[in-house]
């Protein structure tokens, strides 16, 4: 095992050898990735949870979920915008959101579910 920026990436890098014999690897584990920030907004309180709904492979969606109410942000190439008319019910906590089945958004509450085609 070696700890060193040996791909001077201003982070060290944990390399260890694993396995044995012909299922032996070289392993290299790094702390974490680099953040691009593309766009960013205030947050009017902590939020209890945040989800990202993907369409093909693209966050489009980001759910802010707070004690008493959801935020519905949409994501594009100019930034993020509050959603209004998602569907997905504002005035409640969302305990999950997330694509379920073919391309239906799936937001669970504590009283409801909602599905959206």
């Amino acid at each position: 095992m070696k700890i060193d920026d040996l791909a001077k990436e201003d982070v060290p890098q944990i390399y260890c050898a694993s396995g044995t014999g012909s299922r032996s690897s070289m392993r290299v584990l790094r702390q974490g990735l680099a953040v691009t920030e593309l766009a960013s907004t205030k947050l009017q309180a902590v939020p209890r949870g945040v989800w990202t709904i993907r369409d093909e492979d693209i966050d489009k969606l980001i759910v802010v979920s707070y004690a008493d109410s959801t935020l519905v942000l949409s994501i594009d190439s100019s930034g993020v915008e509050d959603v209004k008319t998602s569907g997905l019910q504002l005035d409640a906590c969302t305990i999950f959101a997330s694509i379920w089945g073919k391309g239906q958004v799936l937001q669970v509450t504590q009283v409801n579910f909602i599905v959206l085609s």
